[in-house]
């Protein structure tokens, strides 16, 4: 009997040998990743205790968001961004809301300028870097389905790793020290004329670069470590990251009008728009991009109605446990001038409660600006870069926040 369990731990030490995956392979050729026992809860923070009784109480199915938001006007919020429009040549959507409900929701502007055809609340755009408040929802997802910790080394899920003391948490809060992907492949474009997320982590596994800082010690904002963190979803996940999102977020939620493509795609989509780029006395149209196909750090589309529904999922707690969703807050990493960084999301540190990020890529603009304590939502997605004459996007929290 002891040589009979002798033989059957050598097949399957065997078994496990042989059935690894060669660096070269597919992601979803890789063995289930093993269970992890929960994390012992530490004792919760200030911020914490703060937001997990009041925020994430369960909140009642959601009336139709568009119907909602076609009633919603409020004047003031008009009369800015109309201001906008006219002062800085704003084109773009708005949706504010407050206390669970839009109190405006506007379209101003064009989605093609050529054929002068009006934005509406349906318009598709660029998040640009918003998109990193999803690609950390995924990352915390996992998570919570106890597929990851946020201190794992790199290393411990990709054994190739370089650098041994990079943890999921360093790529959340961009402290990992990481050179940019974007400037490596620069420097060999023939190899790396057009990348995906597999083809930037094995440009990093291959070139293995030095880093900036040791991890944790710096912050350096970085589109690496989202373009690394949506892989390790891949990885983990057995599935594309897109795929992953679509299939456990955007469905379930009713984002039909989000999803992750390339310019190429887009123009092919309904309700999609243009981005532009103000140059001089003219708008050129920003065209695709060689890094187009890299996902997490940016690539994903949607509308005003969808990201409201994202918002109120979130506020419901219908996407992250309550613990999770508080830990996405906490400030990890100090980027000066009274602010900070958690995962996925910027933070003041004299305004409790505050989370936002902006986006930029290729003629768009973007906001999502969140108060948790007053329960405030503005959502902003403009398809004109105006270098020149940028839009303040807090000017409408502002004009929401003295509403209190």
């Amino acid at each position: 009997m002891l040589r009979f369990s002798k033989s059957i731990r050598q097949l399957f030490l065997i078994l496990a040998v042989i059935g690894l995956p060669l660096l070269g392979g597919t992601f979803l050729s890789l063995p289930a990743y093993p269970e992890l026992p929960r994390p012992i809860s530490p004792q919760p923070s200030y911020q914490e205790q703060l937001f997990a009784e009041p925020q994430f109480k369960a909140q009642p199915v959601l009336p139709d968001v568009e119907t909602e938001a076609n009633k919603a006007f409020e004047p003031e919020m008009d009369a800015l961004i109309r201001r906008w429009q006219r002062d800085l040549e704003f084109s773009g959507t708005v949706l504010v809301a407050k206390g669970g409900h839009i109190v405006h929701a506007g379209a101003y502007g064009y989605a093609n300028r050529d054929i002068h055809d009006s934005l509406g609340l349906s318009s598709v755009f660029q998040l640009a870097s918003v998109t990193k408040m999803f690609t950390a929802t995924a990352i915390m997802m996992l998570y919570d389905e106890k597929r990851l910790r946020f201190d794992d080394p790199i290393v411990s899920l990709v054994s190739s790793w370089p650098y041994p003391d990079m943890t999921i948490r360093h790529l959340l809060a961009h402290q990992s020290g990481l050179p940019r992907y974007d400037a490596m492949a620069e420097q060999d474009p023939e190899r790396y004329a057009r990348l995906s997320n597999r083809e930037v982590l094995e440009m990093f596994l291959d070139k293995r670069p030095r880093l900036n800082f040791q991890p944790g010690s710096d912050f350096d904002y970085n589109n690496s470590n989202y373009v690394l963190l949506a892989a390790l979803v891949e990885y983990l996940a057995h599935e594309p990251f897109e795929e992953y999102l679509e299939n456990r977020v955007f469905t379930p939620l009713g984002m039909t009008n989000t999803y992750f493509c390339t310019y190429e795609d887009r123009i092919q989509r309904p309700n999609h728009t243009r981005g532009y780029r103000k140059i001089g006395r003219s708008h050129e149209e920003a065209l695709g991009d060689p890094i187009d196909a890299v996902f997490g750090d940016k690539g994903l589309h949607s509308n005003v109605l969808d990201l409201y529904r994202f918002d109120r999922a979130l506020a419901g707690g219908r996407v992250l446990n309550p613990g999770t969703m508080a830990m996405a807050y906490e400030p990890v990493a100090t980027t000066g001038k009274g602010r900070s960084y958690g995962f996925g999301v910027r933070m003041r540190e004299n305004w409790l409660g505050l989370a936002y990020h902006f986006g930029w890529w290729r003629g768009y603009r973007t906001a999502f600006i969140r108060d948790l304590q007053a329960d405030q939502t503005v959502i902003v997605l403009s398809n004109h870069d105006n270098p020149n004459k940028t839009v303040n996007f807090w000017d409408a929290f502002y004009l929401l926040n003295d509403w209190r």
